[in-house]
């Protein structure tokens, strides 16, 4: 099945992919910069939440809502017509899987380009990685638009450069080939990442490539989830997908691609999302540099962390320090407490690799399906989460302190 087909179908059968709000999502898009990044502040109120994608509330309906409309986001970056997108994801929480890039030329919406964005649109441009990017992680000759996620003891041998304002996690780098013979004032990104914790996608068997380029990560079992039984899209075994959108131009005189860009500097503080985007200037690279930023996720030290509920102790009394829900707690050169937080334990996903998972229940995970419509799955959630009704159609396994 080609990607555009399995993002369509996806998209059919998921019912609700959501791209959640930086603090509480499993990753983001920070270079290009994301709407979720952007509007960090800005789109914190209480059931606004519209610097995201998610879908309808009737599924029935067929329709998907991508956020607000184009004109709400500024244009940030600039890139070449055929150069290199250079992409850094942020990880909060790494559930194995893979990611995967999608470009929308605004000008092709059948509303315009200040429109909401489509699907259909963003299905038009699959992006494949760019041909010297097998540093990053190897190249799937039958997948190439597959980036496979970074193990986390990969942070300890990459770039982990943060721009100012971004929360904290692992940073990935994956580069990627802007299609030949496309140029705009606003193109769209849009970032998918699925996860590989609960099924196995279709390619994964047969991928092996004759080397891993991590020398804390060296075999195919520390990048691709291999105890996992079912394979995606059988009976009722789908991944977890997060999705992220960032706003660019690329010009036909750009140059070859985007150069290294140096760490801006930190954003003038504003809380309100300006209401034209800006105009962007053509550029070699990615112009983080060169413009001035409006977007103001807020600094550090006025940054306000959402009120939550800590996770309770352990109840092992052996258990000193106890690591968190979803934490490493052991693998190669891994010097750390072994023991979990109360409900979870130490499970090894991969020789190298051990997180806390919540124990055997049954349960969903966080920001997974507990309920709606036809739903034949668990209705109750893993610790630290609770079951929210979105709608008639899906009801969703809420981390404690999330913006819902």
């Amino acid at each position: 099945m080609s990607r555009t087909a399995a993002a369509a179908a996806l998209l059919a059968a998921s019912g609700f992919f959501a791209q959640l709000p930086v603090s509480d999502g499993h990753v983001y898009m920070m270079n290009p910069v994301s709407r979720q990044l952007w509007g960090t502040e800005a789109f914190q109120e209480p059931g606004g939440n519209g610097n995201y994608i998610q879908s309808d509330e009737t599924a029935a309906e067929g329709s998907n809502r991508y956020g607000q409309e184009n004109s709400n986001y500024p244009v940030l970056e600039t890139y070449a017509e055929g150069g290199i997108l250079e992409v850094k994801i942020v990880v909060a929480t790494y559930h194995w899987g893979h990611v995967e890039m999608f470009l929308c030329d605004a000008d092709d919406l059948p509303d315009g380009p200040d429109s909401v964005v489509t699907q259909s649109c963003f299905n038009e441009y699959p992006l494949d990685r760019a041909e010297d990017d097998e540093f990053n992680s190897p190249i799937d000759p039958l997948n190439r638009g597959r980036f496979i996620l970074d193990p986390p003891c990969r942070a300890s041998e990459t770039d982990q450069e943060l721009l100012p304002g971004a929360f904290a996690g692992d940073v990935a780098t994956a580069r990627f080939q802007l299609p030949q013979g496309v140029t705009c004032e606003r193109c769209v990104v849009q970032m998918v990442y699925y996860t590989g914790n609960s099924c196995k996608h279709q390619g994964y068997a047969e991928f092996n490539p004759p080397s891993w380029p991590s020398s804390c990560a060296p075999s195919k079992a520390d990048w691709i989830n291999e105890i996992v039984g079912q394979h995606c899209g059988d009976g009722d075994a789908y991944p977890e997908e997060f999705w992220n959108c960032a706003d660019v131009s690329i010009t036909s005189d750009g140059g070859p691609g985007p150069a290294p860009a140096p760490t801006p500097e930190t954003p003038k503080e504003t809380k309100a999302p300006v209401d034209e985007p800006t105009e962007p200037s053509p550029a070699p690279a990615a112009v983080v540099e060169e413009y001035e930023p409006t977007y103001a996720p807020t600094p550090e030290e006025e940054y306000e962390e959402p009120t939550t509920a800590p996770f309770p102790v352990s109840t092992d009394p052996d258990c000193e320090d106890p690591v968190d829900a979803f934490a490493q707690c052991g693998g190669a050169g891994y010097d750390g407490s072994t023991c979990c937080t109360a409900g979870y334990e130490c499970e090894e996903m991969a020789d190298c690799y051990s997180e806390c998972r919540p124990r055997g229940d049954g349960c969903s995970e966080s920001w997974g399906q507990c309920g709606g419509l036809h739903w034949e799955g668990p209705e109750c959630c893993w610790p630290g989460a609770e079951c929210v009704e979105r709608s008639d159609q899906f009801h969703q396994c809420s981390p404690e302190g999330a913006v819902n």
